[in-house]
């Protein structure tokens, strides 16, 4: 009975360690995920094109070598390097083309890749960058030009922040910039999806020089042995004050007190029967001053 109840024991231990054994696995192909991110455009005299090589099969195997890609820009393929996400080609030979950028990965063993995304690029005679490009200071910030060929600018600021726009005229104004600091622009002419080459850089501290606008509708009202002045509020957002200017008769206008912030001023150092002419000016922050208003005459009675 022992003996029999062993023997059942261990035929039951030794069939329970015994796994299955399924069908074996197919080999592996080891064909390369597609690329999905292929970027190209034309600038200046050449096509740049950029993506990430896979590091991944379709069998979401590693990969452990890659041949060279096979690219092809319109009908014509162009060799590249096997580990190389990156290529510069000279654009000569598609001048004037609608051309298709397209890429596939090589296993190293003759198996490609589907074809990544496809880009469309309308080749043109090398854009050259724009010239003479001048940066000045502006009421609103900084305003440059230049000169060149072009359909369209890309227009960017460099440093921190930097900006960058697109403008269809050969102006931009950078309303962000600001006084006091340097600011460094460079500019690139896009035309058909091509671009130019960056223009040169030029840097400008923009400064305040801009005076804000004459005081407008400047009235005077003759009061108990004073003038009552009253105007038009400016609104410039860097505005300080209002500067008052007196004449007695034909003669020549001078500062009259401090300067005041409200439309409005009394002036009570008139003499009775004298003649007066008043203007004013607006001053910035900066210390601009703008031109004097439309001056306006008064007699004071007897």
């Amino acid at each position: 009975m022992g003996r029999a109840f062993t023997a059942a024991l261990v035929s039951s231990i030794l069939l329970t360690g015994c796994g299955y054994v399924g069908d074996p696995l197919p080999p592996a192909l080891n064909i390369p995920q597609k690329v999905t991110d292929l970027r190209a455009v034309q600038r200046g005299g050449k096509i740049i094109i950029d993506f990430t090589i896979p590091v991944l099969t379709t069998e979401n195997l590693p990969i452990k070598r890659l041949g060279p890609p096979d690219l092809q820009i319109g009908d014509k393929p162009v060799e590249i390097p096997s580990d190389k996400g990156h290529i510069e080609v000279p654009a000569k030979d598609w001048i004037g083309q609608d051309a298709a950028v397209r890429v596939r990965i090589n296993n190293d063993r003759g198996r490609y890749s589907d074809w990544s995304n496809t880009v469309m690029l309308s080749v043109v005679p090398t854009l050259e960058p724009p010239t003479t490009v001048v940066a000045r200071s502006a009421p609103q910030g900084v305003r440059l030009t230049w000169a060149g060929a072009g359909e369209k600018w890309r227009v960017t600021r460099l440093g921190d922040p930097a900006k960058t726009a697109e403008v269809d005229r050969a102006e931009f104004i950078d309303t962000d910039a600001v006084f006091g600091k340097e600011v460094q622009y460079q500019v690139v002419a896009l035309l058909k999806g091509a671009e130019s080459e960056a223009s040169a850089i030029v840097a400008i501290t923009p400064k305040d020089e801009f005076p804000p606008a004459p005081p407008a509708g400047l009235t005077a009202l003759a009061g108990l042995n004073s003038v009552e002045l009253s105007w038009d509020r400016n609104t410039e957002e860097d505005f300080k004050g209002y500067r008052m200017y007196r004449a007695e008769d034909a003669g020549p206008f001078a500062p009259l007190g401090e300067l005041v912030e409200q439309p409005s001023y009394s002036d009570k150092t008139v003499a009775a029967g004298a003649k007066y002419r008043y203007a004013i000016t607006a001053i910035d922050q900066t210390g601009n001053e703008s031109a004097k208003s439309t001056a306006i005459e008064i007699a004071m009675p007897q």
